[in-house]
């Protein structure tokens, strides 16, 4: 069967989110009373996702915590987990203390997934003062009649393309959270601002 990009993204964040219950539901069990009881499964060697005969998107969480340690270390504000081999799909993490500026994708849908701590996303209806970073990407400015929605650890978001937003933690933890980005190929393009020179 095959699976959309937004089904296997739901299915690789409930894998990043709760491993041991996605774990769980895929042992099998025994019938009758002992159902509750896992049937013993003959061990098998873990396969690169890429040598799969249908390509799936698999982020381990060793590569997460590796790419934490880093950003922590760096003191970046995030960084690139996984881009899918069909370039319809990325995998982001971000570890945010200060507030990122107002950013637009017209082709990327924004799927957050909060991992800790709690901060607060800006969206609008669109934005005044952006910069043309490239095709689709509009970066800074102000949004223009801005709604706010407060996230913490276990909530998740989407925004979808097109729609001006920006992240700003809440509170004195860092706010650490996935984002995974589905690409939409028919949206249309946004143009540079006509102030863009």
């Amino acid at each position: 069967m095959r699976r959309s990009p937004f089904s296997r993204t739901l299915l690789l964040s409930a894998a990043l989110l709760f491993p041991s219950a996605v774990a769980r539901a895929q042992t099998p069990t025994t019938k009758g009373a002992a159902a509750t009881t896992p049937v013993a499964r003959a061990k098998t060697n873990p396969v690169r996702a890429e040598a799969l005969p249908t390509k799936v998107d698999y982020v381990p969480q060793g590569r997460y915590d590796e790419l934490r340690k880093f950003v922590i270390r760096s003191r970046a504000e995030g960084g690139t987990l996984f881009n899918s081999p069909d370039g319809q799909t990325n995998y982001m993490m971000e570890r945010r203390t200060t507030a990122s500026d107002v950013e637009e994708h017209s082709r990327w849908d924004d799927v957050i997934i909060v991992r800790s701590g709690a901060g607060s996303i800006e969206v609008g209806p669109r934005t005044k003062g952006a910069r043309f970073m490239s095709a689709g990407e509009l970066r800074g400015g102000k949004i223009v009649a801005p709604s706010t929605l407060e996230l913490r650890a276990g909530d998740v978001a989407r925004i979808p393309a097109g729609i001006p937003h920006a992240f700003t933690p809440i509170g004195s933890e860092p706010w650490e959270f996935l984002i995974i980005k589905v690409r939409r190929p028919n949206k249309p393009l946004k143009r540079p601002p006509e102030t863009a020179k």
